[in-house]
């Protein structure tokens, strides 16, 4: 079945819900959406496996209404090229290396190495000098670091450098992705906050992986709004996370998902995109022959 779509000409940025839901009502050239309430998001790269069989490319509602990771298997740490080099320590036995971090208005207490906590936070590298009182000290205090679990997990990619979605291989049901997509976001705000590249890339990098997991049924899932708002109110304007979250929308949305409980600052940022899309007289990226590249929101 072949369904052309057209676009519309005019966008007024303070009704983005009617200008993104218009936008996204119009029809790709030779794509059949099957979209139905409370069903799952798109799919990414089932296409080959699709074009070969000449099915068509289901595209659902992104998950929300996320809970809390537990229990999933850590990634597998990252290895050096074969031959290249030494694999160095991942942090110093002695005494002295141990900084004392007060995580939360609780002050609840940590003892880690600070060769570990400052190999790639410019944030933990800064407070260790010696100028500053929590380097000399060897203690710093986190009073808005709420989210202890997710703290613990970030130290833990300090240390080892993995992630527990990871362990995700499979879309069995809803709930291991739900959990996986709130929990890895908690960790890219905190690796905001640390100004830690490595994790945001890595959380960036598994967000993508996590959206090629395929259900029984054909479908993919994507963040929700709720993962959108909290990844929008721990960015600043201009994050390559705030641009790759744009990206899929603009490139895999549709009219039929929520959109009116979306963060405002999203739906500006969606509805400017839509709108470069159409001055430039671009086609709708088919998400049958285009995959997003984690590379291109690096930090």
């Amino acid at each position: 079945m072949v369904k052309t779509y057209t676009r519309s000409r005019k966008l007024v940025l303070w009704c983005s819900i009617q200008f993104i839901s218009v936008t996204f009502s119009l029809k790709f050239h030779g794509l059949e959406h099957m979209v139905s309430e409370g069903s799952r998001c798109p799919m990414l790269h089932a296409k080959h496996r699709h074009q070969a069989q000449g099915l068509p490319l289901t595209f659902h509602p992104p998950l929300d209404h996320y809970t809390v990771l537990t229990g999933l298997p850590p990634t597998q740490p990252a290895m050096a090229e074969p031959g290249t080099t030494m694999i160095p320590p991942a942090f110093s036995l002695r005494k002295d290396d141990l900084v004392t971090l007060l995580i939360g208005p609780e002050e609840e207490e940590f003892i880690v190495h600070e060769s570990c906590i400052t190999r790639n936070s410019d944030f933990f590298k800064a407070a260790m000098r010696k100028e500053w009182i929590e380097g000399q000290a060897r203690i710093i205090r986190l009073p808005e670091e709420t989210r202890i679990e997710s703290f613990v997990i970030y130290l833990n990619f300090a240390y080892h450098e993995q992630l527990p979605s990871r362990g995700i291989m499979a879309f069995v049901d809803d709930v291991p992705l739900r959990e996986g997509y709130i929990r890895l976001a908690e960790i890219y705000v905190i690796g905001e906050r640390m100004l830690d590249k490595l994790v945001r890339n890595a959380v960036t990098q598994e967000l993508l992986r996590l959206t090629t997991l395929e259900s029984p049924n054909g479908s993919r899932t994507f963040l929700g709004s709720s993962n959108i708002a909290m990844l929008y109110n721990g960015t600043s304007t201009g994050s390559p996370m705030r641009r790759m979250i744009v990206d899929f929308y603009a490139t895999y949305g549709s009219a039929d998902w929520p959109y009116k409980s979306q963060h405002h600052e999203f739906l500006e940022d969606l509805a400017k995109r839509l709108q470069e899309q159409i001055l430039a007289q671009e086609e709708v990226r088919d998400f049958r022959t285009r995959e997003l590249v984690a590379e291109d929101y690096f930090v």
